[in-house]
């Protein structure tokens, strides 16, 4: 019987359309369950054979240390494209994040733990062979070398934290149509972002309606590099004061964040238009954007240009809009413009 090394085993996990990258893991495991039903007979009490009612469902987890950017951390808010990997052979497509977390204290190095949800089980066969990885070269990121910066709100400026840990969750519900083994499209629920830490500052106290607050985490390398960062802008939902003797007074905080992505700021449009003219908004931190409204009526669809200034959404001015403003949404919440749109053509069927 032969064995195999860990070692010899690479994961790369990549966008199903592009480039997979490879990652240095401490762990790895595949899950894949199949769905089946009992068949039984009338005139039976037991059953011999089983059917199947639906896909096989798989999931990958693992933990992997960060040398830099993590490429995989872009997909807790892309959601147009979907996740594939190769695990020594084994293959797997149509995957989502559906969880990404980690937790740091001084002197060790940043260990991420990851989830991601597949469907239509995994092709190919299992060859782990041995492969030179540069990234035994690299240098792995440590907390020791962490900034934590953009305090506000419930996290005072003075802050000294002692350990924290940072989490990302994901709901997706898959749906199927008759005769189809894959799933024609996966729908995205709730996405929620938190942060707990304890510190060694006292904060404000839990009110009723929720306090906010933000901070961002930049790991950086060893010569003060930042190569990524973690910013949450959210609630206090738990606080807990310990005071112990010969021990130092702690604040132990938690804060979660519902919406995904950076807070959308329109800085610039198209001031009027007839209905189905081109349309243009600039401005930051529209490139997730999921939703354009104009008075009393959807843009069906939208183009994203981003430049090193700014972003851009390009739509149409759709059948039913009337004069008001133009609202967007993205994973990061809603903006909008900062006066109304003006529908030029004739629009008073609709004001009627």
């Amino acid at each position: 019987m032969a064995y195999f090394n860990y070692n010899n085993a690479k994961l790369q996990i990549g966008a199903s359309t592009g480039n997979a990258s490879p990652y240095f893991c401490e762990s790895v495991g595949i899950n894949l369950s199949s769905k089946i039903d009992p068949v039984y007979l009338t005139s039976d009490r037991s059953s011999f054979d089983f059917k199947s009612n639906g896909d096989i469902d798989g999931s990958l987890s693992f933990s992997y240390y960060l040398t830099g950017e993590d490429p995989l951390k872009e997909f807790m808010a892309n959601e147009k494209s979907s996740l594939s990997g190769n695990f020594a052979g084994l293959e797997f497509k149509s995957g989502y994040l559906t969880s990404y977390s980690f937790g740091f204290e001084n002197y060790r190095p940043v260990l991420v733990n990851a989830q991601i949800q597949f469907y239509g089980g995994v092709s190919g066969t299992f060859t782990p062979k041995p492969e030179r990885d540069d990234n035994v070269k690299k240098q792995f990121l440590n907390f020791s070398d962490c900034q934590v910066s953009d305090y506000s709100g419930v996290v005072v400026s003075d802050s000294v934290i002692a350990n924290a840990s940072y989490s990302f969750t994901s709901q997706i519900d898959p749906v199927y149509i008759v005769d189809e083994i894959l799933p024609k499209e996966v729908r995205f629920g709730t996405k929620q972002t938190s942060i707990n830490f304890t510190s060694y500052s006292l904060a404000n106290g839990v009110s009723f309606s929720g306090e906010k607050g933000e901070i961002s985490i930049n790991l950086k390398d060893s010569g003060d590099n930042t190569k990524e960062t973690y910013k949450i802008r959210g609630t206090l939902n738990t606080q807990t004061y310990d005071a112990s003797a010969g021990s130092k007074i702690t604040t132990k905080i938690s804060l979660i964040q519902n919406s995904l992505d950076n807070a959308p700021k329109v800085t610039g449009f198209s001031s009027q238009g007839a209905v189905g003219e081109i349309v243009s908004l600039t401005g930051s931190f529209l490139e997730d954007a999921v939703r354009i409204d104009f008075r009393n009526d959807v843009a069906t669809g939208f183009d994203v240009v981003k430049t090193s200034e700014h972003t851009e959404l390009i739509t149409y001015v759709p059948p039913k809009a009337i004069d008001g403003y133009i609202t967007v949404q993205t994973l990061g919440g809603k903006t909008k413009t900062a006066t109304t749109f003006e529908v030029t053509n004739d629009t008073s069927f609709w004001n009627a």
